[in-house]
């Protein structure tokens, strides 16, 4: 009996030293060999755990490599994952991979170059060869990894504005994205690309040039150049671009002033907001310039409204009618048009203000801005439709997280509301003008949350004000 017992213990002991071995952490070793293994699910695991490793398993650099070509994609990838986490060591392995026959390992070099960053920066030759690479998802890995390199792979920058003439939008709109990545040192060839005959490559240019802002400044030239291209689009891109480089873009105030004059909606349009935007940047004497310009009759509004409105009305009592019709649409419609006739529209004041009881909360807030726009004086019926104005933005907005969302997109998405944009925050700029204390919260949330869309109301505003003497600005 009792050597059965000591026979018991001796097993258990056994097997307790058994799953203690089996639990013990494999090797780098151990995993490299397991890149070997006859078993997919090994071999990526394999991969996988000397990934996480990083700079540690640099000794299975050569492995990996190799696992590049496994005829499972799920290692494949995983080893291409771990090299890039690997960094440095795994460099020259993946430059040679970039030369690989199999366009699948090209690319997933390319990938782990990026992943590797600023640290595999010797690869930005090869990297810069693998741009003109047949394959478009092997140029996208390369543009990618180079914008990961950021100030490291300047020298590319040249290389990438040509891929602006890339067949293919994937393409050109990853190189857009890699450029700013790599900062100051894209702002020379993207300069050149301005001169290049394609208009879709100077749209390309004028776009990325955007995304730095102020970093920018050297392109200001250019893009007062590009603000009088035969091309639209350009001009508008051209005018948004000068309208985030802040105080560099004074010199090129002129050029947006005129743009308020051009034919084109969308430019007159990004120039007001150019404008605007450099006025909160502090350019001197700009708000004059504005000022100046429009009374010598270059300012020209953009009537967002006559698009959708088509030719005004004069026909009260038919407008009047319309406040009545079961259609909220064609009761907002109405209200614009009353707005439209200004100071004529008096009469209609008193089913105004029956309207700001209106079920519909975009009627009664176009309601509550003809009023503002009809009855200029500071009247009970204005204050009325001050209220109603406010319950109906309630009502259109989503709730707030935090102060700093103001959900009017989804309004502003409707052609109506675009179009009486200009009268609702001139509204509250006249209300902020006539308030004692000159300040209304809630007209600098507006101002400073509803984004373009609303700019060209802005300056109409300031117009208004100005004209009528409400000692705003």
């Amino acid at each position: 009996m009792r050597r059965l017992i000591a026979l018991g213990v001796v097993l258990v002991a056994v097997n307790i030293c058994s799953a203690a071995a089996e639990q013990k952490p494999a090797t780098i070793p151990d995993l490299i060999r397991q890149l070997s293994s006859n078993d997919f699910h090994a071999r990526q695991h394999a991969a996988k755990q000397l990934g996480n490793l990083g700079l540690a398993a640099r000794d299975a650099v050569p492995a990996l490599a190799k696992a590049l070509h496994d005829n499972f994609p799920d290692v494949r990838s995983s080893a291409g994952k771990a090299l890039g986490q690997i960094g440095a060591p795994a460099v020259e392995e993946l430059i040679k991979a970039l030369k690989d026959r199999d366009a699948g390992v090209r690319t997933r070099a390319a990938q782990a170059l990026g992943q590797a960053g600023p640290d595999a920066k010797e690869a930005v030759p090869a990297l810069i060869e693998a741009l003109k690479d047949k394959q478009s998802d092997v140029r996208v890995a390369a543009i990618d990894a180079l914008g990961e390199m950021g100030a490291e792979g300047k020298e590319a920058a040249a290389h990438l504005a040509r891929l602006f003439h890339d067949s293919s939008s994937r393409v050109r709109e990853h190189v857009r994205t890699a450029l700013a990545q790599i900062g100051a040192a894209a702002v020379e060839p993207l300069c050149d690309a301005l001169g290049e005959e394609k208009a879709e490559v100077r749209l390309d240019a004028i776009k990325t040039i955007t995304l730095f802002g102020p970093a920018a400044k050297k392109a200001v030239p250019a893009l007062r150049h590009a603000m009088k291209d035969e091309d639209h689009h350009i001009r508008a891109a051209a005018a948004q671009a000068l309208g985030k480089m802040e105080l560099d873009a004074a010199d090129a105030v002129p050029d947006l002033l005129a743009a308020l004059k051009d034919k084109k909606l969308v430019v007159q349009s990004e120039a007001v907001t150019a404008l605007v935007l450099l006025t909160s940047a502090g350019v001197p004497g700009l708000l004059q310039q504005v000022r100046e310009a429009d009374r010598k009759g270059h300012w020209v509004v953009p009537v967002a409204a006559a698009a959708v409105l088509g030719k005004p009305k004069s026909d009260l009592a038919g407008l009047v009618k319309e406040l009545r019709d079961k259609n909220p649409q064609v009761r907002t419609r109405a209200a614009l048009q009353l707005a439209e006739l200004g100071a004529k529209a008096y009469p209609a004041l008193p089913m105004l203000a029956k309207a700001l009881e209106d079920e519909d909360p975009q009627v009664r807030l176009t309601v509550a801005m003809v009023i503002a726009r009809v009855e200029r004086k500071k009247t009970d019926l204005v204050a009325t439709a001050n209220i109603a104005l406010r319950k109906a933005q309630k009502q259109l907005e989503q709730p707030l997280q935090a102060m700093q969302e103001v959900r009017w997109r989804t309004a502003l998405s409707n052609p109506l509301i675009q179009a009486q944009i200009n009268q609702i925050v001139m509204f509250y700029i006249m209300e902020k003008a006539m308030a004692p204390t000159g300040y209304s919260p809630f007209t600098d949330r507006l101002l400073e949350q509803l984004g373009p869309e609303a700019v060209p109301a802005v300056v109409e505003g300031i117009h208004f004000v100005e004209a009528y003497q409400l000692g705003f600005c």
